[in-house]
């Protein structure tokens, strides 16, 4: 369990780097020397105040929130996300539908206190607000990553470097994502037991391939024993905006695959070439977005797991861009 009161401290004497504590707090306006007392765990600063001296420190706060959301959020255009406000609206945002006596539950904190901190009549403080994001998102290390490197800080750094050797397993070996997908097959969990062989033969792939991607797996957490079987532990979704490069041979790769299969009997393959209005470009991309949304909701509730498939959209202009 994180002790969020210390990770609060190490992330405020990481926001301070080389500068003394003296003149860190001289940098965020204050005369005291508040940083040595935010460090020393005697005192929290808010979680506004927090946010606040990272964008005075030249971090931008709101396209940090937007990488964490990984989708668009209208209140982070609307308001200041590092005011009393925008802090508020962050967290009502997170909850979503949880009930407050759940997240009151997972953060350690009274029911009062969290109808108080999503109705703006108090002010969470740093540790608050990061027990907060952990018990409503469950993934608070992401969050932490808006300020600092967690890499640089000694109570979360084990777990950081796991998450991201996990995490960046499907661009480093992209066919363990296909081995994953398949062990959630009703086929295989029929198997007597285990077969590399089997996994290799029904996804087309090597036998060196499969046992690879197996025991990276295993590595990273991803997936258990149990009895004869493999079964999936914790998925870690492919985030690799900040490896764009891995994110271009990742796509690369997946569209090799469509490719290699383009004439197999079950490929539903189809293109559409068309002029149009450059002011409804972004509308086909936008189309072309909730569509892919719709059919993630469709797979998430389909059941059981008998196949597994590629989809593969891509919207490209095929030439410049109209001229003033």
């Amino acid at each position: 369990m994180t002790d969020h009161a210390l990770l609060a401290s190490e992330i405020l004497r990481a926001l301070r780097g080389r500068r003394s504590q003296v003149a860190f707090s001289r940098r965020l306006g204050y005369r005291s020397n508040v940083a040595a007392t935010w460090e020393s765990g005697r005192r929290s600063p808010a979680a506004r105040v927090v946010l606040a001296a990272a964008e005075r420190l030249g971090i931008d706060v709101r396209s940090g929130l937007k990488r964490f959301y990984k989708v668009d959020t209208d209140f982070l255009d609307e308001v200041d996300p590092t005011s009393h406000e925008g802090v508020c609206r962050l967290l009502r945002d997170l909850r979503r539908d949880q009930g407050i006596a759940e997240v009151a539950r997972r953060c350690g904190a009274s029911r009062y206190q969290v109808s108080r901190w999503l109705s703006g009549k108090t002010h969470p403080r740093l540790p608050e607000l990061l027990g907060l994001v952990d018990a409503m998102t469950h993934r608070l290390l992401d969050f932490v990553a808006i300020l600092v490197d967690p890499g640089d800080l000694p109570s979360v750094a084990a777990a950081w470097a796991k998450l991201e050797a996990a995490r960046s397993l499907f661009w480093r070996m992209p066919h363990a994502q296909l081995v994953l997908l398949a062990l959630d097959l009703q086929d295989y969990r029929g198997l007597a037991a285990h077969d590399d062989a089997w996994l290799a033969d029904r996804l087309g792939l090597e036998l060196y391939e499969v046992a690879g991607a197996i025991a990276s797996l295993q590595a990273t957490d991803q997936i258990r024993r149990d009895g004869a079987h493999f079964v999936v532990s914790e998925v870690h979704t492919v985030d690799t905006r900040r490896h764009p490069e891995a994110g271009t041979a990742l796509k690369r790769w997946w569209a090799r695959q469509a490719l290699q299969r383009l004439e197999e009997p079950e490929t539903s393959w189809s293109y559409n070439a068309f002029t149009l209005a450059e002011a409804d470009l972004p509308k086909v991309v936008e189309l072309y977005r909730s569509t892919f949304r719709a059919m993630r909701a469709l797979v998430a509730e389909s059941t059981p797991s008998e196949r597994v498939v590629l989809v593969h959209q891509v919207v490209v202009p095929l030439d410049g861009p109209t001229q003033d």
